[in-house]
């Protein structure tokens, strides 16, 4: 048992090495807009100020009417929605299948809500907050209507899931899908 532990630790030390499929941005437009990594131990969520969210995406203001940022955060649909996941869940989760987003409206700054050590403010061009609206808005998947597909309330205040077009696998983890913020020694 203890074995098997391991292994899927080591795998998803592994997955969380890879890159994603975004290609990089290679403008040279200023940074002037912020955007932010939450780090919750082995998980992570993009966080973002209402006012910066662009294109589509701007439809998941309305179910959270009042938020200054929306967190987002993705990962294996039944370890992220069980709210005690076991050896079971995380089992399941070593193998690849269906995933959420999750969808946090926040009254406060992530730092505020999550701890200053565990939120890294990254600064984007316009554009770039332009592209990762787009990508989050790819990641939603649609019912007929063309709104992303809710599926439950999350385990937050306010929080929804929503079904993911992306598929979550070992090497393909909330943090291969979030952006990596920094490397030391130039964080912060």
């Amino acid at each position: 048992m203890l074995a098997v532990a391991f292994l899927i630790l080591g795998c998803q030390l592994i997955g969380n090495c890879a890159g994603t499929a975004v290609e990089p941005y290679t403008g040279a437009a200023p940074r002037t807009e912020t955007l932010y990594v939450i780090a919750g131990g082995w998980h992570t969520e993009i966080g973002l100020p209402v006012q910066a969210i662009r294109g589509q995406l701007l439809s998941l203001q309305e179910p959270h009417l009042g938020a200054k940022y929306l967190v987002f955060g993705w990962g294996q649909r039944d370890y992220y929605m069980a709210a005690h996941p076991g050896f079971g869940d995380v089992l399941r989760a070593a193998v690849a299948g269906p995933a959420v987003m999750l969808v946090i409206p926040l009254d406060v700054a992530p730092a505020e809500a999550f701890g200053p050590s565990n939120v890294f403010t990254v600064h984007v061009s316009p554009e770039g907050l332009v592209r990762l609206s787009k990508y989050l808005w790819d990641y939603l998947q649609k019912d007929p209507s063309g709104a992303p597909r809710l599926i439950a309330a999350g385990p937050y205040f306010g929080s929804a899931f929503y079904s993911s077009t992306g598929a979550y696998e070992i090497i393909r983890t909330c943090n291969t899908w979030t952006p990596k913020p920094c490397a030391p020694p130039d964080c912060r």
